[in-house]
């Protein structure tokens, strides 16, 4: 593989540093707005367009001003600019399913409803993961497959959406051919936010159009050589299908009638969470599905007790062999995704706290969603930080490896910030309206939300040393001695996983609700 040099450009132009921080502020008051709609209606389907990557996208574009032949900010630009029309995709396929059954019209859909949303965030999780690898594939150097890769990601959303267009487009052909009885009820806006889906999937191609446009064309091409372009069809189009999408907010649906709430949407959420963990262990997809509850959380426990052995076993192995690759690629790796791994348990362990209280009525977040919603971001965290190691293990890509992990330790300090104030916000709660189930029982759990905090505070602890270990870089004090690595980061995971192993959540699974419960009620409603 043929090294770059320094001195190589990887923009054609100076990003322009008025255009980026008009874009980032735009964007910036758009994911505020939808955060607020979002905890205001509860409508947790939306969350995509609140996660707010296109802010960290145009920030690298104004950092790249002066630092064009740096490779940091080329990343993160390229990367959270180029996929975040991704994960506004899975939202949008979401909306649709719920208008269907909002107005009774399954028997009027082309695609059976129950598998309307997983056969769209199929393609669109496909076309994720091929533009996210499109990135590496370019920094490495091979361009031409980066190429192929982007274009390849590019025309399965282009496919996904067009098959997306034509489905809502026959249903609502269909619907006003043989209108049912509750799409003549004057409270449904079915009609406004079918229009609503048309308009943001048009704006979300056009700009699909223009991306596989500029990268057949090539570096030399002139959307490639000319920042207007990017502007034109990229960020002005993302900018009014977050502004469409908020004034037009499918809330209303979810208000009309309980779309989702029953097995259907579990069994969605509880699919694409098996998808998810696939990724990070296939032996966890081979026994998600036919495991009792019970018998997850240990299962994810058990996994990163052995990563991290391994870990330690490969950074042993290297005391005589500092100068071999493998050892340094294995504990590198390891070491550093284990703690994802375990976060996963971590969360799961919340939900099940609140449910053997009986007090889903106290989480802050929906009970059906806390254990995906985080899981999601851990996923994610996984993934960038196992790609960021990746790129660490190459001569060349340390610099542009240690960027990339930064950003997922970044981020999984953010998931476990809001996981902490969630579990706080649950337990003063608690305290003010105790639940029936708490009084009439020794339920203890008291005992684990304490161990959950002193777990998710270690692993807080041990993410925040890595990211001044990775922002001080090669020379910094932390990478040029070993004992900080042993009692930030090894001590606060072996201190977890003693906690995780003295107090084991199988002690709530005898309170936890068997089938469907009656509506959760504190002792004050009871009175």
């Amino acid at each position: 593989m043929q090294l770059i040099p320094r001195s190589y450009k990887f923009w054609n132009y100076a990003p322009s540093i008025p255009a980026a921080v008009i874009f980032m502020l735009l964007f910036l008051v758009l994911t505020v707005l939808h955060s607020w709609k979002l905890f205001k209606t509860r409508t947790w389907f939306c969350i995509a367009f609140t996660i707010g990557v296109q802010v960290i996208g145009y920030i690298g574009r104004a950092v790249a001003h002066n630092n064009t032949t740096t490779m940091g900010p080329y990343i993160v630009a390229n990367i959270f600019i180029l996929l975040s029309p991704t994960l506004f995709a899975a939202s949008i396929y979401m909306t649709l399913g719920r208008i269907i059954r909002s107005v009774g019209g399954e028997h009027l859909s082309v695609i059976r409803v129950s598998r309307l949303t997983k056969t769209f965030v199929w393609g669109d999780v496909l076309s994720f993961v091929i533009q996210g690898n499109s990135s590496s594939l370019s920094i490495l150097g091979y361009t031409t497959w980066a190429k192929v890769a982007v274009v390849g990601g590019l025309a399965i959303q282009l496919i996904s959406f067009s098959i997306f267009w034509l489905t809502a487009i026959i249903f609502e052909k269909r619907i006003r051919r043989s209108p049912t009885p509750e799409c003549l009820l004057p409270g449904t806006p079915w009609q406004k936010s079918l229009y609503m889906l048309y308009t943001v999937s048009a704006l979300i191609m056009i700009r699909s159009i223009f991306r596989v446009i500029e990268y057949v064309l090539g570096n030399s091409g002139y959307p490639l050589e000319h920042e207007w372009t990017l502007y034109i069809f990229d960020s002005v189009p993302m900018v009014i299908v977050m502004a469409v999408f908020f004034v037009w907010y499918p809330s209303e649906l979810q208000r009309n009638k309980d779309i989702e709430g029953n097995a259907p949407t579990r069994a969605v959420e509880e699919w694409i969470l098996c998808v998810a963990l696939c990724a990070i262990n296939r032996r966890i997809c081979r026994f998600y599905s036919p495991l009792p509850r019970c018998y997850r959380c240990p299962l994810l426990e058990d996994i990163p007790n052995k990563i991290e052995f391994i870990g330690y076993a490969a950074r042993a192995s290297a005391y005589e062999k500092t100068g071999r690759l493998m050892p340094y690629i294995i504990q590198s790796v390891f070491i550093l995704i284990a703690p994802t791994l375990f976060a996963a348990a971590v969360y799961m362990v919340l939900a099940r706290i609140i449910r053997s209280v009986r007090a889903e009525s106290l989480s802050p977040i929906p009970i059906r969603f806390v254990t995906k919603a985080f899981v999601t971001c851990d996923v994610l965290t996984f993934f960038i930080q196992g790609g960021g190691a990746g790129l660490m293990s190459q001569g060349s890509m340390t610099n542009a490896g240690q960027y990339i992990v930064l950003a997922g330790l970044i981020l999984q300090i953010a998931t476990f910030v809001l996981f902490l104030t969630t579990a706080t916000v649950f337990k003063l709660r608690m305290d003010r309206h105790p639940t029936i189930a708490t009084m009439h029982s020794d339920v203890p759990w008291k005992k684990h939300l304490y161990s959950m905090y002193a777990i998710s505070s270690m692993i807080l602890l041990r993410s925040i040393f890595r990211v001044v270990e990775y922002g001080l870089g090669n020379d910094g004090y932390l990478l040029s001695n070993e004992w900080p690595t042993y009692i930030l980061d090894a001590l606060p995971m072996f201190l977890a996983m003693v906690c995780f192993a003295v107090w084991y959540p199988s002690e709530l699974e005898p309170y936890l609700p068997k089938g469907n419960t009656l509506p959760i009620e504190t002792i004050e409603q009871k009175v």
